[in-house]
């Protein structure tokens, strides 16, 4: 099977502003948003991809840039268990 659009490019980073983080109300709006533009589909698409996949945005330490990760590798850089 070919792989879609977005699985040959969901897994690069995103480097946003704060402000879009803010305007967009949080990390996975702004980076869903980001990454529906970068890819020219639908911002539910990237959200129901994300979702169907187990991934969860990881944001940088330069606070800037974000990436998708497995949730379960989200859940120890965040502290969660």
């Amino acid at each position: 099977r070919g792989k879609t659009r977005s699985e040959k490019n969901i897994d690069g980073n995103i480097t946003m502003n704060r402000s879009d983080i803010r305007i967009y109300g949080g990390i996975e709006n702004a980076a869903n948003k980001a990454m529906a533009d970068r890819l020219g589909i639908r911002q539910q698409d990237v959200k129901d991809y994300m979702q169907s996949k187990n991934l969860t945005w990881h944001e940088s330490g330069d606070r800037k840039t974000v990436q998708a990760v497995p949730n379960e590798i989200e859940q120890v850089f965040s502290g969660e268990k």
